[in-house]
């Protein structure tokens, strides 16, 4: 591997990545999962308003709130939703009052607000198990009284199963609370010990049946906790089975043996260019702003298109409501800030802002003849702010950025002098989305979206090469779902992507970047075109989608998508089908097939570099498995894929105009594990298996090869402990096979271009050395009365292998060494919580 080879891949990766233009728990037996409809700060912190006390004369209530801390729920047990209830498709809230000893344990529970024995029952047995860390009064513990809603209603997003965190709002004064009688399994709490009266909030949902074969969820409890992300959440997806190991630095997301550009990252339903900051070593977007992320590897709705590959969606949280919260994170990479307060009873904002810091010291990393211009720097911002004007309708408003700058001033390479002067990378994006939820009824709910911003790509090589992208992206989308019967449920929408495009490019021609090693070997001596491109391209889609429950343990989802490429004038029409049969509670088997295109990467079909007359490539997916659910904490899931891709854009004989045809076919296979421990108890953890293999025929009568990005093996197991007393310490280990490797089996003089040119064997015939690394986190958490500090550490590689990344090759390619990867990376920080 060569220093202009690297730079060809990253510009590839770029152009692909920039120029294309319900919640997290998923049972297979619909079971119930929980979350709080508002929440307090995690130590149990509240707001001014938290109630006044019970066992005093009325004095100034906000003085009194002031020293109160409201009971924190460290122990949960979800509510079982009434089987009878479930069937008929019923939904009700029942509001419970619950007796809190000083020392956290239950003495009570009553239903206060009773909607039918069933779910009075089911709630109340749920509570009775609850425990608590006491209220506390100026640093004591003492007894209180909290109102606890649960809301059974069935749901159409996925919501994750995390341990909830109740808002306290404030009571009347003038009305003290009776003492509720207690119930048969509780004690009553003792006459002598006064109690603070609470009020607090949790919703339990049933998740209807899944719109894919297979929708693997990280959720919010889980995501920043995880070793080796920098707690990262948009990095724990790698933990996931068919998640492939990028080269290092690289920050391209691969799943399932298609190439990254086969694949969609979301926020909220709408595409992103870019997943990481430059490097991949941290995601664009706040962790703690998330609220859980949604990974397809196949098989996805018709809801998704545009792409044969993966999605990744990422839901992001309404900002709380229960007061000023703000969290401060400082480490030796960056350091970010998050704020987020309501501003009304029913509007609440959040806004979050991170710098690195790299530039600080880059200039002592790098070798003393390169001069960095512009070291390594990247930033972002967020800010939502969620408005819910009525009962039945929510409406949010969602921005973000990123950018990143690096600029080097480089010597001449020893392998083509005519590589030097000024690298110079610069990306930069913005989004604004406006979104708008309604439920006309108990059976029918909307929700619209649209979205515009900016994108800008620039990256130069000296004189030899020069990307200009500048691109308005204009998302709309809307989607219409109602529950005609018991057993029907009907999903449509559509979808437009109307993207005004300006490029000005000098260097190369593209070519194929997949399975093409000399790609950018010679870039001095090859022939540069010139070209300045201005349009707009207008991609349409729309969607039907029917959810049947024939009898009760079988669910069909059969959906079409209907997609038109307005760049090169084609359509596609994609009909899905999956099923799911519950066998019983635990086991599941499910099964689907179904048809996804996309059009070709913006280069490829570009006129001047491409060919403006290919057609959408096309993928058949197919894939079956079983799931099996232990307990409420342990389930383990296997599954086969298949998948057949067609039309695929390859490079003509001798890259002679159009420069590009549909002439390659691809085939990927294999078999994915899946194990995972919920976060119940003291831990969680994950474990995943990928056995696979991705294949290429670049055209009618070559030879089978190997994809760039195959790996055979992938194995990741991550395992998080709470040691007590605050200290939590988590570990990740993950074994991968090498990435293919083209070898050099000689090489040639060119006297035109005054280096030598290598002579390549098989494409992808070797590989490089197996890849293993161990990552640790340890953080300690003191708790206070309003807020809580952390100091933490994370060091990836913790034994320091030097994995093999690829081949460096001398000038006249007889003498090799091998590059390795990222050394050993400890970074520790220190965060804050209010």
């Amino acid at each position: 591997m060569r220093a202009s080879t690297l730079y060809g891949c990253l510009l590839c990766g770029l152009v692909f990545g920039l120029a294309s233009g319900a919640r997290a728990q998923n049972f297979a037996d619909g079971g119930v999962a929980f979350s709080p409809d508002a929440a307090v700060a995690p130590d149990g912190g509240t707001s001014s308003d938290a109630g006044a006390a019970l066992d005093a004369p009325p004095t100034d209530a906000s003085s009194v709130a002031s020293s109160m801390a409201a009971p924190e729920l460290v122990e949960f047990v979800e509510a079982e939703y009434p089987a009878a209830a479930r069937e008929a498709q019923q939904e009700a809230s029942v509001e419970l009052e619950i007796t809190i000893g000083s020392d956290g344990a239950i003495r009570s529970v009553t239903v206060a607000t009773s909607a039918t024995p069933e779910f009075d029952a089911a709630a109340v047995a749920a509570a009775q198990r609850f425990v608590f860390r006491p209220a506390m009064r100026n640093g004591t513990p003492v007894a209180s009284r909290i109102r606890y809603r649960y809301v059974f209603e069935l749901q159409e997003e996925v919501v994750p199963a995390a341990t909830p965190e109740p808002e306290p709002t404030a009571p009347d004064p003038a009305q003290p609370a009776s003492e509720p009688a207690p119930t048969d399994d509780a004690a009553p709490a003792p006459e002598e010990e006064p109690v603070q009266e609470l009020s607090f909030g949790a919703v339990a949902r049933v998740d209807p049946p899944p719109r894919e074969v297979t929708r693997r969820t990280i959720e919010a409890e889980e995501m920043v906790r995880i070793p080796g992300t920098r707690g990262d959440a948009l990095r724990s997806i790698e933990l996931l089975p068919g998640v492939a190991r990028p080269p290092g630095l690289a920050g391209l997301v691969i799943i399932r043996g298609s190439a990254p550009g086969d694949s969609q990252v979301m926020l909220e339903s709408t595409p992103v260019p870019l997943l990481y900051h430059f490097g991949g070593l941290t995601s664009f977007y706040n962790s703690r702003m998330i609220d859980r992320i949604d990974f397809y590897p196949g098989n996805f709705s018709a809801r998704y298109g545009r792409k044969i590959g993966g999605i990744i969606d990422v839901g992001v949280r309404d900002p709380r409501s229960d007061g000023f919260h703000g969290v401060v994170d400082l480490n030796l990479i960056d350091s970010s800030v998050l704020v987020e307060a309501p501003i009304l009873d029913n509007l609440s904002v959040s806004i979050a802002a991170r710098r690195s810091y790299i530039d600080f010291f880059f200039d002592k990393l790098i070798p003393s003849d390169i001069t960095a211009i512009a070291a390594p720097v990247y930033y972002d911002y967020q800010g939502v702010i969620s408005w819910r004007p009525t009962s039945r309708d929510r409406i949010r408003l969602l921005g973000y950025a990123s950018a990143d700058r690096f600029a080097l001033n480089i010597p001449p390479s020893e392998s083509d002098p005519t590589i030097r002067g000024n690298l110079d990378l610069r990306t930069s994006f913005y989004r604004v989305q406006a979104d708008w939820r309604h439920q006309y009824s108990e059976n029918v709910t909307q929700d619209i979206s649209i979205s515009a911003g900016e994108t800008n790509l620039r990256f130069g090589l000296g004189d030899q090469f020069r990307l200009d992208l500048h691109t308005v992206p204009i998302v709309a989308r809307a989607e219409w779902n109602a529950r005609l019967s018991h057993g029907v449920r009907l999903i449509a929408g559509f979808d437009t992507i109307t993207t005004p495009t300006d490029l000005i490019y000098y260097g190369p021609a593209v070519g194929q970047a997949e399975g093409n090693p000399s790609m950018g070997t010679n870039v001095g001596a090859e022939r540069k075109f010139d070209t300045t491109f201005s349009s707009t391209v207008f991609r349409p889609a729309m969607f039907v989608e029917t959810i049947l429950r024939p009898v009760d343990p079988l669910t069909i989802i059969a959906g079409v998508r209907l997609d038109y490429y307005h760049e090169i004038r084609h359509w596609s029409f994609d009909p899905r089908l999956s099923a799911r049969y519950a066998v019983n509670d635990q086991w599941t088997i499910k099964a689907g097939i179904g048809r996804f295109s996309q059009p070709p990467e913006f280069q490829e079909s570009l006129a001047g570099l491409g060919n403006p007359s290919l057609t959408p490539l096309h993928a058949l997916h197919l894939a079956a498995g079983v799931d099996h659910q232990f307990n409420e904490t342990f389930s383990l899931g296997v599954e086969g894929f298949y998948k057949w891709v067609t039309n695929r854009p390859v490079a003509t004989q001798n890259s002679e105009p159009p420069f590009f045809e549909n002439a390659g076919v691809g085939r990927i296979y294999g078999m994915e594990v899946a194990g995972r421990a919920r976060p119940r108890g003291r831990f969680f953890g994950f474990l995943s298996y990928t056995l696979s293999r991705s294949e290429r025929l670049d055209r009618p009568g070559s030879a089978w090869r190997v994809f760039d990005f195959d790996q055979t093996h992938i194995f990741t197991v991550s395992l998080v402990y709470k040691l007590g007393r605050g200290w939590e310490l988590g570990g990740t280990f993950r074994l991968v096979s090498g990435n293919p490797l083209t070898p050099v089996i000689g090489s040639v003089y060119d006297v035109t271009s005054n280096v030598y040119q290598p002579l390549y064997g098989m494409v992808n015939s070797d590989r490089v050395g197996l890849f293993h690394r161990f990552d640790v986190r340890l953080e300690k958490m003191w708790t206070f009365t309003n807020w809580r500090l952390a100091f933490y550490s994370n060091v990836q590689h913790v034994y320091n292998r030097m994995n093999p990344e690829g081949t460096l090759y001398n000038y006249d390619f007889r003498e090799s060494q091998v590059v390795g990867g990222l050394p050993i990376i400890p970074s520790i920080g220190v965060r804050g919580e209010l």
